[in-house]
């Protein structure tokens, strides 16, 4: 498994939602039910694309999860551009959101022409399942030993936690 929050694409794309849901707010009312779903919609499924990709133990299956979060990205362009056509948001919000669009849809591709190109070589050498993400399992293990444990019933950790 790796750490969503340290892959470039997500902390763009989770910054991204933000601006879009604001963006969302400043639509007639008339279009939110539509409009502004839909670009809800395709960022934050982008996002969670990215999140069940990073769940993955390989290269090869983070691909189709790399190649949603990619079309969800174009799909927010598309609503994007459609505003503008529209004008139903101002120019300079749109565009900021626009050029953010664009830089998370090229940093996501770029994470995808990565992960093919691992899987390529993997394959070349005849080692696909060698290439799995590095764990970080002794750094989470460290810190529930560092943290409060939960508790369940007459004050035991629960599950899973050490006790120091």
């Amino acid at each position: 498994m790796r750490n969503h929050r340290r892959v470039e694409a997500f902390i763009l794309l989770s910054q991204l939602t933000n601006e879009v849901f604001d963006a969302v707010r400043a639509l007639p009312a008339c279009e939110r039910p539509v409009m502004g779903q839909g670009m809800q919609a395709a960022v934050t499924e982008a996002v969670a694309s990215i999140v069940r990709g990073c769940a993955t133990r390989n290269s090869g299956t983070f691909i189709p999860y790399l190649e949603a979060a990619l079309g969800h990205t174009e799909m927010l362009g598309v609503f994007l551009r459609q505003c503008r056509r529209m004008r139903l948001l101002d120019e300079t919000p749109l565009d900021f959101l626009l050029q953010r669009q664009e830089t998370a849809s090229r940093v996501v591709q770029r994470l995808l022409q990565r992960q093919v190109l691992k899987v390529e070589q993997a394959r070349t050498i005849g080692a696909e399942d060698e290439f799995e993400w590095p764990t970080d399992d002794d750094e989470e293990e460290d810190l529930r030993v560092n943290e409060e444990p939960p508790r369940r019933g007459r004050g035991r950790p629960a599950r899973g936690y050490r006790t120091a």
